[in-house]
């Protein structure tokens, strides 16, 4: 894949005008209530309270028997577990009762026309979220085509592979699930073949779990699981040539960089300066640990040479004002000073972003290239409509500067074209005050 992408920058208006797709929670109880009133009501209409186990010691099954029974045990799991799948129960739900209303109406079942409607519900359902998918992505689409205007960037290796590694994401549940779901028919097939055309089961085993079920089950995890791959390649081919310059928090999806700068962080950039410790101490406390620090900058060291609490505050007034805006001189609790109707975000963006479906790989520019933290750096998170007024509370640090008594100076950042002033501390980092 390229590495030279068109850079798009919409404004704050366009981005946050892009359409969610809704809660998730919604959906999700939504299509599983339907489920569970589905398999109740088909049990009333069976009255499934009078069956009674054969008095034989064996029952012979005849295929469609194996069916009905199969299918209505899938049925059954949704109807107790199906919350789990979350949005793809949307999915799950007309095949499962589809396949429920087929082998009854072909048995003549009482509750055919239950699982009629619960099939129906079902569709009805999995079409509306299909439709705000495809809307989402055709307005994505739309927006930028708007505004090509030829610029170009260049995307850093790391940025490529988590571009890579999110495509991947997936695919091995997909063949884990493939693999057990043939062997379970396969042995199916054999138990159909030894009984003549027949299975054979104890009376009071036929309502557990069977071969067929458990089958059924996972080829249906198969094929969601499948399809979520395939659209996720098919979106993102869509938009895959495109770095989005994101102007903030409003909009489909959220993501630590698009927040407003905070400080403690450390730029690719600025890493790779003479002298620098900070990105070789990260790795060496975070390695076997849990790499958060990879999905944001590169967190500064107290004692690095070049970014160090020392460096901060051996810097004049004049020189500090011009790296104002570089984060390493700041605390991590204290907001990094920026110009009044200021659009972007310390050159935050989105690499092939293309909706919920591809949601982008968080990157910052740096003039004409872009490029990630690392090649493991999570994809942008989907958020939906009720919580587009910002970003996630515990995103947001609290503003507790240290104590008065440890103050070295007081810089006015009026001359740089800030607002406030930056305080100094002697045993910790710059705090912004307005």
């Amino acid at each position: 894949m390229s590495n030279v992408r068109e850079l798009l920058r919409p404004s704050k208006s366009d981005w946050a005008a892009l359409p969610s797709r809704g809660s998730g929670i919604r959906v999700t109880l939504t299509v599983w209530l339907a489920g569970v009133g589905t398999v109740a009501g088909a049990f009333v209409a069976d009255q499934g309270w009078e069956a009674a186990p054969a008095p034989s010691p064996e029952v012979a099954l005849a295929p469609l028997e194996v069916a009905v029974i199969g299918a209505t045990l899938a049925a059954v799991y949704f109807a107790a577990f199906g919350w789990a799948l979350g949005r793809r129960a949307a999915f799950a739900s007309p095949v499962i009762f589809t396949a429920c209303w087929l082998v009854h109406a072909a048995g003549g079942s009482s509750s055919t026309p239950v699982w009629a409607v619960g099939a129906l519900t079902g569709l009805l359902l999995a079409g509306r979220e299909v439709r705000a998918s495809l809307r989402q992505l055709r307005k994505v689409r739309s927006l930028a085509d708007r505004l090509r205007d030829g610029s170009r960037v260049h995307v850093g290796s790391k940025a490529l592979g988590a571009e890579h590694g999110a495509l991947a994401r997936g695919r091995g549940v997909v063949v884990v699930l493939a693999v057990v779901a043939l062997l379970l028919w396969a042995t199916f097939l054999v138990q159909l073949a030894n009984g003549g055309g027949q299975v054979t089961v104890a009376p009071e085993t036929i309502f557990a779990p069977t071969t067929v079920s458990v089958a059924g089950v996972a080829s249906l995890l198969t094929v969601l699981w499948a399809a979520q791959v395939a659209w996720r390649w098919w979106a993102h081919r869509q938009l895959a040539a495109t770095v989005w310059e994101v102007p903030g928090t409003e909009g489909p999806v959220w993501t630590a960089h698009l927040v407003r700068s905070y400080g403690g962080g450390l730029t690719r950039r600025d890493s790779e300066a003479s002298g620098c410790i900070c990105r070789e101490e990260a790795e060496r406390h975070d390695l076997d640990e849990d790499p958060g620090w990879m999905i944001g900058s590169i967190p500064t060291d107290d004692y690095c040479p070049a970014h160090g609490i020392d460096a901060v505050n051996a810097l004049d007034h004049g020189a500090f004002r011009k790296l104002a805006r570089a984060t390493w001189l700041w605390d991590a609790s204290s907001a990094v000073p920026h110009s009044e109707g200021e659009t972007f975000y310390s050159g935050a963006g989105l690499l092939a972003f293309a909706g919920h479906a591809f949601p982008g790989i968080p990157v910052f520019r740096e003039a004409d290239d872009v490029d990630s933290v690392s090649p493991f750096v999570e994809p942008a998170t989907e958020i939906t409509r009720p919580e587009r007024a910002g970003p996630p509370q515990w995103a947001d640090p609290d503003f507790v500067p240290p104590a008065e008594q440890g103050i070295l100076d007081v810089i006015d950042l009026g001359p740089a074209g800030f607002p406030g002033t930056a305080v100094r501390y002697r045993h910790g980092r710059a705090w912004h005050r307005f």
